[in-house]
């Protein structure tokens, strides 16, 4: 608890970068700012700032994050800022974490390029495949990681972007405790030795939210497929759809009833790092991320935000998912579930941004907590 207190307290910190990004983006959106506030904009700026965060896949990590927001020449204070984010992090479990993630807006924000490069020397956990993999099965291991993401989008209208994407990643496990377990004895689990996925897709997003840092109203929609192939340079020919879709309803007094559902399916030969999977900070809180990996994958979960006093909130949530081999292959009595409640504190009113404390509790009786800017979902 010593660490979650440290943690937390520099969350504010961290709340200056969050804090930064949102206004800039936000500010040229807001037609009816008062001038003196448009005034107050500038072409661009930035800062760096210390990030610190716990999460059970990580533990305690340090490092620090930037931030980088511009406009290109020809560009006015009412055109969205483009920005370039990245952040070094090392953790307590010896994990190295780098990333620059460049957002570009073109064309007035007619046109949205996003990428990523990043780095990571990683420990995790795997359990097997399938609805069912016994605790006794746990296994960790170690590995690098390169990633490199390309995506380019057209505005549609003005909540929705549609466009392509490309994604590359390099997966290469440098260390395994066990020798008898699946990653070395099991022929089924590919990728157990490392892989390479190249891949090709689309990408539609609709954005109604009024505030994609804690939303009070509004929806989020997202989906995307991907085609990875050996035809351009990786180890496995797979595919990949994903459906994300959230909303929001206020009810009286700040208080706010989220909801989402989100749905994965693979096909082929999917490498087991690339799997479909439940649990982690964002979904199904109280698995370890990955608990249950498979094919395919299905999660809702719904949250119920209320204030408490001055700055502090709470939440409580609840999720429920399942994974299977096949589409036809869900059962209702593989249903895991989780449930929780947390504290949260506002930084920033006018951003709502907050800095969260979670503990959830899944079905079998794990447990897990978490210290991160910004809500789940």
């Amino acid at each position: 608890m010593r660490r979650a207190a440290a943690a937390f307290a520099t969350l504010v910190a961290l709340a200056s970068l969050a804090t930064a990004h949102r206004a800039a983006a936000q500010a040229t959106d807001d037609r009816r700012a008062r001038p003196e506030k448009k005034d107050e904009r500038t072409s661009s700026g930035g800062l760096v700032v210390p990030a610190v965060y716990y999460s059970p896949e990580t533990k305690l990590a340090l490092g620090v994050a930037g931030f980088y927001y511009f406009r290109l020449p020809g560009e006015t204070l009412d055109d969205r800022p483009s920005n370039v984010d990245g952040d070094v992090i090392y953790t307590v479990n010896k994990q190295l974490l780098v990333q620059l993630t460049p957002t570009v807006y073109l064309s007035h924000g007619k046109l949205l390029i996003e990428s990523e490069v990043s780095y990571e020397r990683l420990f995790d956990r795997f359990y097997g495949v399938g609805p069912n993999t016994p605790q006794r099965n746990e296994e960790t291991f170690n590995y690098d990681l390169l990633r490199v993401r390309f995506g380019l989008y057209r505005r549609l209208a003005p909540f929705a972007y549609f466009g392509m994407q490309y994604h590359a990643e390099h997966v290469e496990v440098t260390k395994r405790d066990r020798e008898d377990a699946n990653l070395a004895t099991n022929p089924s689990v590919l990728g157990a030795g490392g892989s390479t996925v190249s891949g090709l897709g689309f990408r539609l997003t609709y954005d109604s939210r009024d505030n994609y840092l804690s939303a009070t109203r509004g929806a989020y929609f997202g989906a995307a497929g991907m085609f990875y192939s050996s035809a351009m340079g990786g180890t496995h020919t797979y595919s990949l759809f994903t459906l994300d879709a959230r909303k929001y309803f206020p009810l009286w007094w700040n208080h706010v009833f989220a909801i989402q559902g989100y749905a994965a399916s693979t096909a082929w030969n999917v490498p087991f790092t690339q799997l479909p999977g439940l649990g982690g900070q964002f979904r199904m809180r109280g698995y370890f991320d990955g608990r249950f990996r498979d094919q395919n994958a299905i999660i809702s979960q719904v949250e119920y935000r209320f204030p408490i006093v001055w700055r502090f909130g709470g939440v409580g949530f609840a999720s429920a998912g399942v994974v299977a081999p096949g589409l036809l292959d869900f059962d209702f009595h593989d249903i895991k579930g989780t449930a929780g409640g947390g504290l949260r504190f506002m930084f920033d009113r006018d951003e709502r941004l907050n800095g969260r404390f979670d503990v959830g509790v899944a079905n079998d009786g794990t447990s897990a907590f978490y210290i991160q800017i910004n809500e789940a979902f």
